[in-house]
């Protein structure tokens, strides 16, 4: 049976929650193109090394947050068209 209330503190419950995480993806999103426009490509590769060391060293949250923010980094790149890159050569 449910309390007098309880229905109206999951609506805020569930509308906080969609706040936070809403703020999380624009940091997210954020961060990934700070890092695309000071490495480039190599910032997508660094962050993967990354997310697998963190992984490898059982620190499974930040890893998965790595991960997060290279794919972020990767979606980015290709919406902006820079499919080839040349080895040895910084893109544009």
């Amino acid at each position: 049976m449910r309390r007098r209330g309880q229905h109206r503190w999951t609506l805020n419950y569930r509308r906080r929650l969609g706040r936070v995480l809403f703020h999380e993806s624009v940091r997210v999103h954020s961060l990934a193109l700070k890092m695309l426009a000071r490495d480039g490509i190599a910032a997508i590769w660094v962050l993967h090394l990354s997310a697998a060391r963190a992984y490898r060293e059982g620190r499974k949250a930040a890893a998965a947050m790595i991960i997060e923010i290279a794919a972020a980094a990767e979606r980015e790149w290709l919406r902006r068209g820079n499919t080839t890159v040349q080895i040895g050569r910084r893109p544009r």
